[in-house]
């Protein structure tokens, strides 16, 4: 009897541990190679109801319908990236313009400043603390020196980079509008072959994973969102109390690229207060790093929490669960791994599937 348990546990743990392994791979090479097609077959699925009121009121047929519902939808997205791909380039080139006029005008004269300063005070004591501290200035001026130097070919190699990644991007991106093109066109008999081909059991486990995980996609953006509107709020508190200039607009943008993980708040916050530091703005310096830290503090508590509680998972849960799919996956795990773990609790209380006891 305990040998019988022992390989029933065995059989079960290798069970999901395959399960688990197929995931995280297709997560991380099936899912990118397919994005293009998922992609177009969500905007075919949000554009149902659009489609189904222009048939309403033309009555020209569903794929008619269809192809000026994904017309309309490409030429408006087109447009929205267009217009805020400008604003990007030109915001990004003024301040590749501006950081070595920045450096020579504010940052080293500062640095100078607070260098002779500290040189007075060194004369004062052992030599050997002088010229150790005379070496360490001499060799940070010439590391700042030649990094503002190279600023503008770093900047060359990352549009160089840019320019390697378009054409992939290009190539996905006419891949996605031609499918949904299709997909629009036959969303129900593509839907229907499919259902007919996972049998009547998995059909049922199919529908209940699209209807949920299409649920579990708006909550997910309005946690999101709210978060964003949080950090908002604290972005434009923080710099109107530091009396920064245009502090509504600044936290708008700051808040957009606080979704993005591997930029965030910390990303222009620490830059800008340690520069305001280096030209003797204390005040602003000290004020934009203590913001930062109090967005971290509160969206490391308020995430978990919001997200966690919109899903139905525990906040330790979907904090482990975004920091895993993030390592594993990176911004696609990020926002995949909570909501596929979501999906298998649901399923599981539903009894669709039995993976744990409730």
């Amino acid at each position: 009897m305990e040998t019988e348990k022992r390989r029933k546990f065995i059989i079960d743990f290798t069970y999901f541990l395959i399960i688990a392994v197929l995931t995280v791979l297709a997560f991380k090479f099936v899912l990118p190679a397919l994005i293009p097609f998922i992609a177009a077959f969500v905007v075919a699925t949000l554009l149902r109801k659009p489609i189904a009121v222009i048939n309403g009121k033309l009555k020209i047929g569903k794929k008619a319908s269809g192809i000026i519902a994904v017309v309309c939808f490409y030429v408006l997205v087109g447009f929205a990236v267009a217009f805020a791909g400008t604003r990007i380039v030109n915001a990004s080139k003024s301040f590749i313009e501006a950081v070595p006029h920045m450096y020579s005008e504010h940052i080293m004269p500062a640095l100078n400043t607070v260098f002779a300063s500290v040189e007075g005070i060194m004369m004062q004591f052992d030599t050997s603390f002088y010229e150790l501290f005379w070496q360490f200035e001499t060799e940070l001026m010439q590391y700042l020196g030649n990094l503002i130097s190279g600023f503008s070919t770093v900047a060359v190699g990352a549009v160089s980079g840019l320019a390697g990644f378009v054409p992939g991007f290009f190539i996905k991106t006419i891949l996605m509008v031609i499918s949904t093109f299709f997909m629009a066109a036959d969303y129900d008999r593509i839907v229907g072959f499919f259902m007919k081909q996972i049998g009547e059991e998995k059909a049922i486990v199919f529908a209940d994973t699209k209807n949920y995980i299409s649920g579990t996609l708006l909550v997910c953006l309005r946690s999101y969102g709210i978060i964003m509107l949080l950090t908002f709020a604290e972005l434009a508190i923080g710099l109107t109390i530091l009396r920064i200039k245009h502090a509504v607009i600044i936290a708008a943008i700051i808040a957009v690229f606080d979704i993005l993980p591997m930029l965030g708040t910390g990303g222009i916050l620490i830059p800008w207060g340690i520069i305001a530091l280096a030209t003797g703005n204390a005040f602003v310096g000290i004020g934009l790093l203590v913001l930062y830290v109090l967005i971290i503090v509160v969206r490391n508590i308020v995430e978990p929490k919001i997200v966690g509680g919109q899903l139905g998972l525990h906040p330790i849960v979907t904090l482990a669960s975004m920091f895993a799919g993030l390592q594993i996956c990176g911004i696609l795990g990020l926002f995949g791994f909570p909501i596929l773990l979501s999906l298998i609790v649901n399923l599981n209380k539903k009894g669709t599937i039995n993976i744990f006891k409730n």
